[in-house]
């Protein structure tokens, strides 16, 4: 049996870790609204060595992976994190983001109304939305989707660039030189940065 002593030193470490744990999960997050993809990969799989439970950490790395153009592994990812009780929310976003990977756009839509008939307060739901209604050539309903994530989170580098120029496309360059200066302002080293700038450039 622990001595008294050690058990405190056993709660004291456990304490200390789940901070650490937390925090690794946030700055995945931030990498991957950042497009920060190869880092963002780095921080989710260090996490999920760390804790194979951990539902969001899988669904992140397979949200990071759809974005490396990896649907295979990320279709693995996600398979985890549901087994882990992922929230069913996500569960729907994970299964859009693969149909999404797949031009399955129907699909998709589909996944994400009844993601945001599950939560209302996902931003992953509205953000993927808008990509779909874009894709779609939908422009008002991207806005409006895009819009909706960045209420949730206003530090969601990757919104401000497609709200941008979903905005260009409603003939509002007004709203896309205000959401273009936010993105390089977040995500100064996108590898949209240098277009984002070009367009920028033309407005001016």
């Amino acid at each position: 049996m622990l001595s008294s002593t050690m058990k405190s030193w056993v709660l004291a470490v456990a304490l200390a870790a789940a901070p650490v744990l937390a925090a690794s999960l946030e700055t995945g997050v931030n990498l991957y609204r950042t497009q920060r993809y190869q880092q963002a990969e780095q921080e989710f799989r260090s996490l999920t060595d760390a804790e194979p439970e951990n539902a969001n950490a899988h669904f992140y790395l397979g949200m990071t992976l759809v974005e490396l153009d990896r649907l295979e592994e990320a279709r693995t990812e996600f398979q985890k994190a549901n087994e882990a009780s992922l929230s069913p929310d996500r569960q729907k976003v994970a299964e859009a983001r693969l149909q999404m990977g797949q031009q399955q756009m129907d699909q998709a839509l589909a996944a994400l109304d009844e993601a945001a008939g599950a939560s209302s307060d996902n931003p992953e739901i509205y953000f993927n939305r808008g990509l779909v209604n874009a894709n779609r050539q939908n422009f008002p309903a991207a806005v409006q989707d895009f819009e909706k994530t960045l209420a949730l989170d206003p530090h969601y580098a990757t919104a401000h660039y497609y709200v941008g120029m979903a905005y260009n496309r409603t003939g509002r360059p007004d709203k896309m030189v205000e959401h273009f200066q936010i993105f390089l302002k977040q995500a100064p080293d996108s590898p949209d940065a240098p277009k984002v700038r070009s367009l920028l450039r033309t407005v001016r």
